[in-house]
């Protein structure tokens, strides 16, 4: 699939957008010129790897090629990072590395005379027979760059559980030397003293307990305690996990920790973009949130609600609002551009799903692999595809006595009726209805 933003490969004979111009007859006539291909089973390692080292990975390895097209790289060669398929398995007379390795036509011609010197017949034969013979790979000589990527970055590694150190937190004064031992109280306590420690420097004394109540306020709330509240939790028999439950049980907690993940959500009470259409029920949306933190909905339903919440069963009214998550995407109301807007539109929620739920910014691959992650421009479009399949529309308030919600429905009820979205009733919609997303 061709997103907008696709690159186009430029700067060699590789590039597949730019194959000779002739009849088909004139090119079956080039075809029958190609040396044969060799009739033995061919190895990757032996045979193909030795021949693309000695003349081709010179200028075409690595992530940034000096040609700008790649021969290292498995995905790429059959087309399947950027859809510009170099070879075909199974069929080495229509694929484009063989016709530029054998002078197809002479203007891309690879290797370029000055820079070293054409296959042979027999080279070009082992080429032919690797792909009649489905272009098969071997990882172990020329691996995934993306999987060696994910094996050495940070973020990729197994979670793994650190010792404990046995650092205590030293409080004083004045000088190092004369700093008393304070007991840890937890570990992630020991991990900060370890690097007091390494660092020189002296932890803050003990808090007192109002202190302690009103960062506890500051923290989950958001405000202050009031002076009802301050005197009520820093009464000396009450336990601190009594205090914490008291301040988690607030609905404020909620509205607090809630903002967090409405941020990451992009949620507003309108459109964005230049009209910034209001949303009068973006509220519905920004409860769920709130409600979810309160109750402590977990946070694999939670997500499966916003992600898939139209497709839970049973259905519920709540799981139907959660969607709101994708329907917060930013929407332009410019109708000359109406494709360019939605091709947007689905953009920013691939966008945000993976900001927000993957912790990846995979909005580069929209129109390259990315230069960091191992995130194909590929594995892009496929993830887009989920929330492609059904058509967006507005529901507007032209239609009386309706809630403003993001109607998704097969694209076929569009196409077999020349009414336009603002025309169709609410039978009509009853009728063809597939999922509707709180916006």
């Amino acid at each position: 699939m061709v997103g907008i933003g696709m690159p186009i490969l430029m700067h060699t004979g590789l590039n597949a957008q730019e194959l000779p111009v002739s009849s088909s007859d004139e090119l079956k006539k080039s075809q029958a010129t190609f040396p044969p291909a060799a009739t033995r089973k061919i190895s990757f390692s032996k045979d193909i790897y030795p021949l693309l080292k000695q003349h081709c990975l010179g200028c075409h390895e690595g992530s940034n090629p000096e040609s700008g097209v790649r021969l290292d790289y498995h995905a790429k060669l059959l087309g399947e990072s950027d859809g510009v398929p170099l070879v075909l398995r199974g069929s080495s007379k229509n694929s484009r590395l063989i016709h530029v390795v054998a002078g197809l036509d002479p203007d891309k011609q690879m290797p370029p005379p000055d820079l070293g010197e054409a296959l042979s017949s027999q080279e070009i034969g082992i080429l032919r027979a690797w792909i009649d013979q489905g272009a098969k790979w071997d990882e172990t000589v020329l691996p995934n760059p993306h999987r060696i990527i994910a094996k050495k970055h940070w973020a990729f590694q197994p979670i793994q559980r650190p010792p404990v150190p046995a650092n205590k937190f030293r409080v004083a004064p004045s000088t190092t030397e004369n700093a008393p031992l304070t007991t840890t109280v937890n570990s992630i306590d020991s991990f900060i003293a370890q690097g007091h420690e390494s660092e020189q420097l002296l932890a803050s004394p003990t808090a007192d307990r109002a202190t302690l109540v009103r960062r506890l306020y500051l923290i989950l709330h958001g405000m202050p305690p009031t002076p009802q509240e301050l005197e009520q939790h820093t009464a000396e028999d009450r336990a601190w996990s009594d205090v914490v439950q008291d301040v988690l049980n607030s609905p404020h907690y909620g509205e607090r920790m809630g903002r967090h993940w409405l941020d990451s959500a992009r949620w507003a009470e309108s459109e964005g973009y230049a009209q910034n259409n209001a949303r009068p029920h973006a509220w519905r949306y920004r409860d769920y949130v709130t409600e979810s933190f309160n109750r402590d909905v977990s946070y694999a339903r939670f997500i499966k609600q916003q992600i898939a919440g139209d497709e839970m069963e049973p259905y519920s009214d709540e799981n139907l609002i959660a969607t709101g998550f994708l329907a917060a995407a930013r929407i332009s109301a410019d109708d000359l551009h109406f494709y360019r807007a939605e091709n947007d539109m689905y953009t920013d929620i691939v966008s945000t799903l993976s900001r927000s739920v993957l912790g990846l910014t995979i909005g580069c691959a929209r129109c390259h692999d990315h230069k960091f992650d191992p995130i194909t421009q590929r594995d892009f479009y496929r993830l887009k595809a989920f929330f492609t399949k059904v058509f967006p529309a507005i529901w507007s308030s032209r239609i009386p006595n309706t809630r403003r919600l993001l109607i998704r429905f097969p694209r076929t009820c569009l196409h077999s009726t020349s009414k336009s979205v603002s025309e169709f009733s609410v039978q009509d919609l009853k009728k063809n209805l597939s999922r509707s997303v709180i916006c």
